[in-house]
């Protein structure tokens, strides 16, 4: 009866076999591209902070600064002000009660905030969240209507959301709106990488044996002779005709990178964001190309404004804070660089 032993998996590995499937590990079916992955955790941290850079809230009160705002909104898309002990607070929540005929809640309850991740450790997980505080329930006070006058400000809240609302209560959140595009992004930095590949000209070619796998050796060695010497015609012996496993016109990598551009341009429009537009600058641009470049940025900046004002200015009355919002400058739309631009394209005049 034979021993029982663990074998040595490690030469199995290093050959870039998966010893689980015995398939070659970039085959396997849950191999993922460390670049890729990689790239789409960047894009994600700079996608938060240019997102939550955009507006900049003066006067806040105590339990609560600019950044703390900017980052629940930016992961739950909306959450509710209120004061507990005094202490301000802005929190996710949950419905607690009724729903009026326009859809609105009337009963809420705080929920934690984990600053866009779950108990489990993942962004996004739609794991049940517990109530911050069993059994604690806010009345919502909307905009345009009286604040009850004999209430208690710390049984109230108010609803302050990321953008506009889309005709129900509850919203999706900004960081779920720009995965897909996030996603896309992470994918051109690796393309762009093969492109770079493919222009040292580096083929693979396809063969039988290891008898034809020396004969490509030796020609790859005497091409490259040739090549130093500058002999332009390259005898090469052997018996086997080669393969070019190469296939298709592959992507420039300016091509791949004037896209990551473009793409880049888009999110930062979706923020509201002043960039370059969808269009790579040029030389001359179509007058649709310029409208397009920088047209809706800054009535997106301009909602999101809208939203903090008002709730804002309704928790001001309630809870006798003096918060006030503005955007921050780095974030809008600058009409004299437009200008500027218009002027440094046009060609000077040739003197006589």
């Amino acid at each position: 009866m034979g021993v029982p032993y663990l074998p040595n998996i490690e030469p199995i590995i290093a050959a870039g076999i998966n010893p689980k499937t015995g398939l070659p590990i970039a085959f396997s079916a849950n191999s993922q591209s460390a670049l890729k992955s990689g790239i789409r955790r960047q894009l994600g941290f700079m996608d938060e902070q240019d997102a939550t850079r955009r507006y900049l809230s003066d006067g806040l009160p105590e339990g609560l600064n600019n950044e703390l705002v900017e980052r629940v909104l930016y992961y739950t898309g909306q959450a509710i002000l209120f004061r507990r002990y005094g202490t301000a607070y802005i929190l996710p929540y949950a419905l607690d009660g009724n729903i009026d005929v326009y859809g609105r809640f009337r009963g809420v309850t705080p929920l934690p905030f984990r600053g866009g991740v779950s108990s489990s450790g993942k962004k996004g997980s739609k794991e049940r969240i517990t109530p911050w505080i069993s059994g604690l329930k806010l009345i919502p006070v909307y905009a345009g209507e009286e604040i009850p006058p004999n209430a208690d400000p710390e049984s109230l809240c108010v609803i302050i959301r990321d953008y506009i609302e889309p005709g129900s209560e509850l919203i999706t959140p900004r960081y779920l709106l720009m995965s897909p595009l996030l996603d896309c992004m992470s994918d051109i930095i690796p393309f762009a990488r093969t492109a770079l590949q493919n222009l040292t000209g580096i083929q693979g070619m396809r063969v039988n044996n290891e008898g034809e796998s020396s004969n490509v050796i030796a020609a790859n060695s005497t091409t490259r002779r040739a090549a130093i010497n500058g002999d332009r015609f390259v005898p090469i012996v052997g018996a086997m005709d080669f393969q070019d496993l190469a296939s298709g016109n592959a992507g420039s990598v300016i091509d791949f990178m004037q896209m990551y551009t473009s793409l880049d341009n888009y999110r930062l429009s979706l923020h509201g964001i002043r960039n370059e537009g969808a269009f790579v600058k040029k030389a001359h641009m179509l007058e649709g190309e310029q409208e397009m470049s920088g047209g809706a940025t800054g009535l997106v900046l301009e909602d999101g404004l809208i939203q903090r004002k008002t709730s804002w200015d309704l928790a001001n009355q309630i809870f006798g804070w003096n918060v006030s919002v503005r955007i921050n400058d780095d974030a809008m739309p600058d009409p004299d660089k437009s200008e500027k631009s218009e002027e440094e394209s046009e060609e000077p005049e040739n003197e006589l």
